[in-house]
């Protein structure tokens, strides 16, 4: 992975498509460096602010490279939305949604598609399995390129089949775009990208946009006020279906243009308040993260939050919609000290704290009849339990694989152990014992002198001091 810079100037073939096809006659100046890169054909991995033209940075250089690109992306709403850009500009664009797919792939085939949007679930599917040999494709584009990594905050585990592209496309180029990521997360999805990738990181910051926090008053007496004060379209971000229907009821009665969006609606609906939106009869939507990811949407001037999203990414990525044309916007997150509390309540919930997790672990191996180091065979099923948000958490640590059922209403799921468990999970002493066992006995017998034993253990954890016999007491235990 190598971290890229660059001040090189636009070629003039990048230019000519540059103008023909979007009307612009140069590239932003962080733009560069991530067009240039898959142009000459390098694994590129952008980090980029919302609202920095990510779409530009693949669109432009695989236009120039010829054959097709597959574009990977979980949003439904950013295909469509995409793919009617690029017609608009002359360019073949296809978005596998729904049940289109024999049409979709037949165009690819037949019609000199230059572009295919799919969901990185349809990378399994047999369709694409039996069609993809007939296909010249030159670059391979991931968008939202988070949701690869298992560490990311909307990790979507059919992100990680992705590898399959590499073996049947082994000439393509490889483009990853974020706009939010830590440098954790980038790390990983670079991981699982080919060899050499070059990373560029752009700052989140934008400076047409201006930040502030309102603590005053009465939360949405506020807001509303605030919103009926706004000129030009903006967007309300809230964190539940039923607060966005109550919103834009108050910013009805109040005299505005507004409606709701959020996951609860049938698409038909959905899409038709898109289209008011663009079409500017509506000046505010109340949404929740349902709306905006992927919507090419210059013209947002303001965009409040009633209450603060559930992370630091939701809420980079919902603000960076605003002022998106360049021009300045404002972003007001509204908040009084019961939303922290039930940020609070919330974030413990997801991620619960140590004890939890350790009581998750030790109901696991009670509930399998599981014994220190004997792996348990049979899957654990289990209903409506309480260590839920702890499985995951171990899960994602690979202590198991956990397979959530599909109906959100009835929490439940499978758990299969990865290997042998740990001893007790709550008794900190014989784990750190275990962990040092692990790591030095492995398939020989080991002679051990206890003394030693004890002093390298108490420099390695802090559950009180280690004497020589409790040394012996606990491997007697393990």
């Amino acid at each position: 992975m190598r971290n890229q810079e660059t001040s090189e100037s636009t070629p003039e073939l990048l230019l000519q498509i540059l103008r023909a096809h979007w009307g612009f006659k140069s590239l932003r100046a962080h733009q560069s460096g991530p067009v240039l890169g898959l142009w000459r054909g390098e694994h590129t991995l952008a980090l980029m602010p919302t609202g920095g033209g990510k779409s530009l940075c693949f669109q432009l250089p695989a236009l120039a490279r010829g054959g097709l690109c597959l574009v990977v992306t979980p949003l439904i709403a950013l295909m469509e939305d995409q793919c009617e850009s690029l017609r608009t500009r002359g360019i073949k664009a296809e978005a596998w949604v729904g049940d289109n797919g024999d049409r979709v792939l037949d165009n690819v085939r037949f019609g000199q598609t230059q572009f295919l949007y799919l969901s990185p679930e349809r990378l399994k599917h047999p369709m694409f399995l039996a069609r993809r040999e007939h296909w010249d494709v030159r670059t391979i584009v991931v968008d939202e390129a988070h949701c690869i990594s298992q560490w990311g905050h909307d990790f979507r585990p059919s992100f990680q089949s992705i590898g399959t592209l590499q073996e049947a496309f082994p000439n393509a180029v490889w483009g990853a775009f974020t706009a939010t990521a830590t440098s954790e997360v980038l790390a990983d999805v670079a991981r699982q990208m080919p060899n050499d990738t070059h990373v560029h990181r752009t700052p989140l910051r934008r400076a047409n946009l201006s930040f502030e926090v309102n603590t005053w008053g009465d939360r949405d007496a506020v807001l509303l006020r605030d919103a009926i004060a706004q000129q030009g379209q903006g967007l309300i971000y809230v964190q539940s279906r039923h607060e966005s229907e109550r919103w834009s009821q108050r910013l009805r009665q109040a005299g505005m243009a507004a409606a709701s969006f959020h996951a609860g609606l049938p698409l038909r609906e959905k899409q038709k308040r898109q289209e008011a939106w663009r079409a500017r009869k509506l000046q505010v939507l109340t949404c929740t993260s349902a709306f905006g990811m992927g919507i090419d949407a210059p013209h947002v001037r303001w965009v409040f939050h009633a209450g603060p999203p559930p992370n630091t990414e939701s809420y980079i990525q919902e603000a960076g919609r605003a002022g998106r044309d360049g021009e300045a916007a404002s972003c007001v997150l509204y908040a009084e000290d019961r939303d922290f509390d039930t940020l609070a309540e919330r974030i413990e919930r997801q991620y619960p704290p140590l004890q939890k997790v350790q009581e998750a672990y030790q109901w696991a191996a009670n509930q399998s009849n599981a014994t220190f180091g004997e792996q348990p065979q049979a899957p654990l099923y289990f209903e409506g339990n309480v260590h839920l948000p702890a499985l995951r958490l171990l899960a994602l640590a690979g202590h198991f694989e956990l397979r959530e059922s599909p109906e959100k209403r009835r929490q439940g799921g499978t758990v299969r152990w990865s290997g042998p468990p740990l001893m007790n999970a709550q008794d900190n002493r014989l784990c750190t014992l275990a962990r040092w066992v692990q790591r030095h006995a492995g398939e020989k017998e080991l002679e051990v002198d206890m003394g030693p034993l004890a002093q390298k253990l108490n420099s390695e954890q802090n559950e009180g001091p280690w004497t020589a016999e409790e040394c012996e007491s606990g491997l007697e235990v393990l």
